[in-house]
């Protein structure tokens, strides 16, 4: 497909389920970033508790893993949170990121 302007995009999508792939994903990530990733929550978490976040392109390609700085070429990303009622999402969130820290 392409952009708005003209440019060509590949689109590539992957869905990971299983905790230890997860965890794998997320030790990539040194702990200068996940703690960026802790406080985007309020701005990035939606109403289906999913945390959308974008890493940097080209630092992937040489083989970092780094939070994208505005205006960059980016991957997208998003983590889906299964909440069960009474559960808070900023909680469960924090958490979970901290594990990587």
């Amino acid at each position: 497909t392409t952009s708005y302007y003209g440019s060509p995009v590949y689109i590539f999508s992957t869905k990971i389920n299983k905790n230890k792939l997860i965890d794998e994903t997320l030790n990539k990530f040194d702990t200068q970033e996940i703690q960026k990733m802790i406080s985007m929550l309020d701005s990035r978490l939606d109403e289906e508790n999913s945390f959308h976040f974008r890493i940097s392109h080209n630092q992937l390609i040489d083989g970092e893993v780094k939070i994208a700085e505005p205006d960059s070429r980016t991957v997208k990303c998003k983590i889906k949170f299964e909440l069960y009622p009474g559960q808070d999402i900023h909680k469960k969130a924090t958490e979970f990121f901290n594990k990587f820290c």
